[in-house]
Parts: C-alpha cells; structure tokens; sequence
C-alpha cells in the first residue's frame, strides 16, 4: 500500500514562541515512524500583507531521513500571517492526480486563519476523493481554532493533537497526545487484522493435536525401548513395542518363545482378547531392534546437528548486529568531534561579536553625549513650547452634532447594503437601532459565537482621505490588528464613493495610511488622525 505524506508547518508570528516545541515533538515522535521509501513532501507558509508564502522545502517525492530531520531542525523564523486555507489548497492540487492509496496532510499550526481562506471548506471540497486524509497538530489551541482543526480532521478520518503548552518539556506526556497519529504511522489496525489472521491459520485441528500426540508417544516408547535393551545387554530379552494409533484401543501382550530366539515369535492381544501375529508391529529379532534403535539415535543427533546449526547462525546473527551497532557508535563519536569544532567556530563568532559590542558602546556613548547637548538646546525652546500647549487647550472646538449624526446613518446605511451582498447572513449592524460605543459599527459572525472582522464605517460628504478612529477603535483595532476594517466613504450626497480597508494595521505598514493630517485641522481629544494614500 503506498502512501503520500504532505507535511505543512505554520511559520507565522504565531509560532514564534511554539514552532521549538513543534520541532522536538517531530523530530522525537514522528519522523522515526515514517516510510522513506513513499513519497514525502514539506513545506512552510507564512503571510506577508495579505500576500500568502508557501516555502517547499522539501518537494513532494522521495527523500531520506537524514534530509527531512535537517530540514525540521533549520526552519525559518516564525513572522507574519497564516494562509493556512490556501496552504492546504496547495498540498490538496499538488496530490491531485497522483497514484497512491493513501493521501495524508499532516498541518503543524498554532493559531488561526488571517488571509480570508477557509481550510475547512478545502478539506470538504476534497471528500469525493476518498484517499485524502488531514491530521493537524495544534500547538496550545482553543476556542474556535480547536473546533476548528478537530471538524476538519473528522471529515477526513485523520485525528486532531493539541499539544499543551505547559506539558512541552515531558516527553512522555507529548507522546501521549500524539499517540492517535503514531497509531496511524503505525498502521496499528490494519497489523492488528494481519495479527488475528496469522492466530486463526496457526491454531491446530484436532486431527492435528491426535497426530501429533501418537508420534509424541511412539517415540517415547522406542527410545526406552532402546535404552532397557542396551542396559541388560542380554540377546535373549524381547523388545516390547507399544503402538497407539487412531484406531480402537490396543493392549499388547508379547509372548516370547525361549526356546529357538532366531524364530521367536510374539502374539499381540487386542482388548477383546483376539490373539495376532506380533509380526505386523516388532521385529523378528534382536539384531533388527538394535538397527532400528541406532537409526533413531542417529535421527536424533541429526536434529541436535540441526538446532546447533541455527544456534550458531543466532549467534553470528547477534556478532554482525554488534557489529553493526559498533560502527553506528562510531559515527555518533565522529558526530560529536564534529559538534565540538562546531562549538569552538561558534565561541570565534562571539568573541567577533564581543568586540563588535565594544565598538557600538562606543559610538552610543558617543551618541549619547550629543543627545545631551541636544537636550541643553532644546531646554531654551521649552518656554515657547509651553505658550503653544497653552494656546491649543484652551482650544474650544465646535461640532454640528445633528450633521455628524445625519452622516454618519447615511455612510452605515450605504456599508450595510454593500456588507449584505458580500457577507450574506453574517453581518451585524450594531447601530442599526441605537448606537453603540462598541469601537466598531459592524460585525462579520464567523458563526453564532465567534466574530470575524470588526468593521468601522467613516462618512465624508467631500472626496477628502483623511478620518479618525476613537480612542476606543484605536484600541480594538491593536487588539485585533489583522480582523479590524474600515470603510471609507466620500460623498455621500452625491456619488457616494467606497473605499474598503481590509486590514488598517497591514496599511499602515505598507503605507498605504499614514498617521497624520494633510492639511491643518484641529480634533478632539482621545483622537487618532489618519489619511489615505493614492
């Protein structure tokens, strides 16, 4: 049975403090139990502004362990996003089409979907192929990310692992949690079938255990035959011969005639005390018995001859293992020179780096008495910068709270229409009755308990870019950087024109909003000023 095996690794910032975690649990449990000889792949992704990276590290196709543990052991620097639905479409495209009986994902992430993707609805497009499997091992999940990655194992018959966070340095425990997976790396039922297969064929039939019990008692009975003959060493004793066979019950009873011992003859007598010929189960005589014996003393030296023989191949067996074992003790010991020299290049490096340090000190210290001297020029300005402080609080501003109010209903109203078309069923307007300071206007449900996007609606009657966020959207939108929206819309008397943010921090950053005015204007206080861009 073949198998092709796509392992995907989150390296968002996500990671950044489990992807270590991630690496041991792998390294000690997994890949031990993997077949080389399947095809193998391995890749990483990450986000950048929306924009998903997949990094194959290893293609999808044959490789060794000695390659894959190097690759788990030097993976990138967790930053940025989680494309995890594009990810999984990716792996899912590239298995597509290729000949194998079993198709298994196994996903490494520790957070949730921030690209808009939907690694659910991948795994379930992907049903009517049978052989697909999707394990994930979740690193400290909860909340929505757990249910998440346990529905999507469900719907392909693979398993869902949560590592916990606090149990990372007990090996005993990790492989506890991971056992469902090592079950299946393991092939642990379809060895169970074999096993119960090979316990059926192996019982014995009665007919067998009867047979096998006759030749046990005929060659109990020959052998101290034998022995009694030699012991007395007397031509004249008759050799008594039991028989038991499948037939009735036999009791012998030899009758030996003295008197002529070259034509002795034994009568045998069956239970119903029918006298026959002995010739049919003894021989006539003595010199016949001792051939007989001698033959079943060399049989039985040709079976010790035979189980010496596989003792001593046991044992060569065990010397070449030794050897074997030997030579791997001496690679570990060529390993560990090499870890040494490594260690010393590595204590030159920091030695470099130590006088590097040096150096910086140097010139902060430098920096620092300039900074000073800044500091005494800038205490000349601190009067004039205290008449300007003056002068802009005692700033009274004055706002039209009906128009505010008029405009912003009518840009909620124009958002809501366009939020409906794209989010059907989804979106929650918050102020449709009353407002709320919830430091959004709307929500996008990802389902009946979990939100989203927030999304903030701004209202401009002109074409001008610059808006604000409240002290309370501000906050929000850093607690949730990657799940915060705005929509901006310009003239809303006229043509209203919309402008949608889809990630204000990930704008921010490409600069695409900066955080300032273009033109002067006064603001209230708890205020944060921004413009767009182009």
């Amino acid at each position: 049975m073949s198998t092709i095996t796509d392992f995907l690794i989150d390296i968002s910032d996500n990671m950044s403090k489990k992807l270590p975690i991630a690496q041991k649990a792998i390294k000690d449990e997994i890949i031990p139990l993997l077949n080389f000889s399947d095809p193998i792949g391995l890749r990483t992704f990450l986000s950048i502004v929306k924009s998903p990276i997949v990094i194959n590290s290893i293609d999808l196709g044959l490789t060794n362990e000695h390659d894959f543990s190097e690759k788990i052991e030097k993976l990138p620097i967790p930053n940025g996003g989680s494309p995890i639905g594009y990810t999984v479409q990716k792996s899912l495209a590239a298995m597509k089409g290729r000949d194998a009986d079993k198709k298994r994902i196994i996903l490494v992430t520790a957070g949730m979907e921030t690209d808009g993707g939907n690694y659910e609805f991948e795994v379930e497009k992907s049903k009517k192929d049978g052989s697909i499997q999707v394990n994930v091992i979740g690193l400290g999940l909860t909340g929505f990310e757990e249910k998440m990655a346990q529905k999507v194992a469900n719907i392909s018959n693979g398993v869902f692992c949560n590592l916990a966070l606090e149990n990372s340095g007990d090996r005993l425990a990790t492989k506890t949690t991971l056992q469902p997976l090592i079950d299946i790396l393991n092939g642990k039922e379809s060895l169970n079938s074999v096993a119960n297969a090979e316990k059926t064929n192996g019982e014995s039939t009665p007919e067998k255990k009867e047979e096998f019990a006759t030749e046990v008692k005929q060659e109990q009975t020959s052998t101290q035959t034998t022995e009694a003959a030699e012991k007395k060493g007397k031509d004249t004793e008759p050799i008594q011969t039991a028989i038991k066979t499948e037939a009735p019950k036999v009791g012998i009873t030899p009758k030996a005639e003295m008197t002529q011992p070259t034509q002795k003859k034994t009568v045998v007598i069956f239970e119903d005390n029918a006298p026959i010929d002995s010739k049919l189960f003894a021989s006539e005589n003595k010199e016949d018995d001792k051939t007989d014996a001698i033959k079943q003393i060399e049989a039985k030296n040709t079976e010790i001859s035979n189980i010496l023989n596989e003792n001593i191949k046991t044992i060569h067996d065990f010397l070449n293992k030794e050897k074997e074992k030997n030579e791997e003790i001496e690679k570990l010991r060529n390993a560990g020179k090499e870890s040494l020299k490594k260690v010393e290049e590595l204590k030159e490096i920091n030695r470099n780096a130590q006088a590097e340090i040096e150096k910086l000190e140097s010139l902060v210290t430098e920096k620092e008495n300039k900074i000073k001297a800044l500091l005494s020029v800038q205490e000349a300005d601190k009067e004039e910068i205290s008449k300007l402080k003056q002068i802009d609080e005692e700033v009274i501003l004055l706002e039209d709270k009906e128009k505010i109010h008029r405009t912003s209903q009518k840009s909620e109203e124009i958002v809501y229409q366009l939020l409906q078309k794209k989010y059907p069923d989804r979106v929650n307007w918050t102020n449709k009755t009353e407002k709320q300071e919830k430091g959004y206007d709307f929500e996008i449900m990802f389902d009946n308990e979990n939100i989203e996007y927030y999304i903030a609606c701004k209202g401009k009657v002109d074409s001008s870019k610059t808006f604000f966020l409240t002290k309370q959207e501000w906050e929000l939108c850093l607690e949730n950087n990657r799940n915060y929206q705005v929509y901006l819309v310009n003239d809303i008397n006229g043509s209203p024109k919309t402008t949608i943010i889809d990630n204000l921090m990930g704008w921010i950053l490409n600069g695409r909003v900066r955080p300032y005015a273009q033109k002067n204007q006064k603001v209230k206080s708890e205020r944060v000023m921004f413009t767009l861009i182009g």
